[in-house]
């Protein structure tokens, strides 16, 4: 018998809709077709809510496959992180452009003449802790910056909230 096919670990599960709402805010896919890396920000905060049940599943997982010309198991990770969504109180949860270095480029892989041509890619830094997110998923310039600024708005807040757990 074939094995089961593996589900996609960044689309939502039943379970976390009915919780809460989650948003994909990055992945990054393989050359086969798996996935490299995802984030995922989840926005129900409260003890039963998805981000308490998710809130685990960040860092790294160990992979398996059978390749469909190959018998062996071929191992990999990938790398996962799970963010809380902002509290409406938190005044939408983003912080100002003014604290963000924002480079803009041209976007690689495939796309033919369009990204030859428009500067889409978006890498945005938080000025103050060096936090990171470069996003080309959109062929528009302001849809990869909101979600750049979604991204690092949750991982400045995620670092934040460790820091005053500690």
């Amino acid at each position: 018998p074939a094995p089961p096919v593996p589900r996609d670990p960044v689309r939502p599960r039943p379970s976390t809709r009915a919780r809460g709402g989650q948003d994909v805010l990055n992945s990054s896919r393989t050359e086969i077709g798996g996935l490299r890396e995802g984030s995922v920000q989840v926005s129900a905060r409260d003890a039963d809510g998805a981000f308490a049940a998710l809130r685990w599943e960040n860092g790294v997982h160990r992979v398996q496959r059978v390749p469909v010309n190959d018998a062996r198991v071929h191992t990999s990770a990938v790398t996962v992180a799970v963010l809380p969504a902002p509290a409406p109180s938190e005044s939408r949860g983003l912080i100002p452009l003014g604290e963000m270095k924002i480079d803009v480029m041209r976007s690689s892989g495939a796309g033919g003449q369009h990204v030859n041509t428009t500067e889409s890619a978006v890498r945005m830094t938080h000025v103050e802790t060096g936090i990171t997110a470069s996003i080309q998923d959109e062929r528009s310039q302001h849809q990869n910056k909101a979600k750049a600024h979604r991204l690092v708005s949750a991982r400045v807040a995620e670092r934040r909230r460790q820091e005053e757990e500690e």
